[in-house]
Parts: C-alpha cells; sequence; structure tokens
C-alpha cells in the first residue's frame, strides 16, 4: 500500500504505539502494564491511508518487542514521510545498519532508579 494520492498537504506528525510490551517497568511511566496490545502492519497501513501525516514518532512500550517490528519500520522508511523512534534503547540495538540510518531515534535518557536519574540528568532527575 503506497501513500502517494492521500493528501497533497501533509500535515499531521503522528505519534504512534507499535505495542505497550516493554522491557522496563519504570514507575513513572504511563503504559498499561496489565496486558500486551499491538497494532499490525496492516492497521498502520490504514491509519497513514487515512491521515494526511508527514512524520511518524514510534512510542510507548518496546517498539522492538513487536513481532512485526521490522516489516513495520521497512514499510515506514520507504513512505514519503519521516520516521522518529524514542526508545529507551533495546529497540535501538535490534535495528539493522540500514534501518538505523533510515531512522531519527530519540532516547529520554530516564532509568530505574533516582540515583541513575540525577547522575544522568543532574537535580533535574525524577524520584523514583
Amino acid at each position: 500500500m503506497e501513500l502517494e494520492g492521500i493528501a497533497a498537504e501533509r500535515n499531521f506528525a503522528l505519534g504512534l504505539g507499535l505495542t505497550n510490551k516493554c522491557n522496563l517497568a519504570c514507575s513513572f511511566c504511563y503504559r498499561d502494564p496489565s496486558g500486551t496490545d499491538r497494532i499490525s502492519l496492516e492497521q498502520v497501513h490504514r491509519i497513514l491511508a487515512t491521515l494526511p501525516v508527514r512524520s511518524v514518532n514510534l512510542g510507548t512500550g518496546g517498539n522492538g518487542m513487536h513481532p512485526d517490528f521490522h516489516p513495520i519500520i521497512g514499510w515506514l522508511k520507504n513512505q514519503p514521510l519521516r520516521m522518529t523512534m524514542t526508545s529507551n534503547g533495546h529497540s535501538v540495538e535490534l535495528l539493522t545498519d540500514e534501518e538505523l540510518v533510515s531512522s531519527v531515534i530519540s532516547s529520554s535518557h530516564w532509568t530505574t532508579t533516582t540515583a541513575l536519574n540525577k547522575m544522568v540528568k543532574g537535580e533535574r532527575g525524577i524520584e523514583i
């Protein structure tokens, strides 16, 4: 599915959580750890075919824990949009070199303890 003809003016920045599954359990995280949710590649196709999206940020949970992580990344990188990913590092480790150079990666540098947060962020580090 190609996105070429959906809208002349792409102006949406879309935050897309492929899954809420994560390898951490940070006390400040807003995800619901009671179950695992995920969206399919077909659902990603439908979302992007419906909205005039100029950029997609993959966030929420560990995207790399999604069983279709690589096919979704492969499809997104071939679309007329900018792709970024927010990660605690786990998903970045799973990227191939080709996937890595086609993405913009953001890391929040939060850790799971107050002491480590303060070491990384200084006094701005969040209390855990």
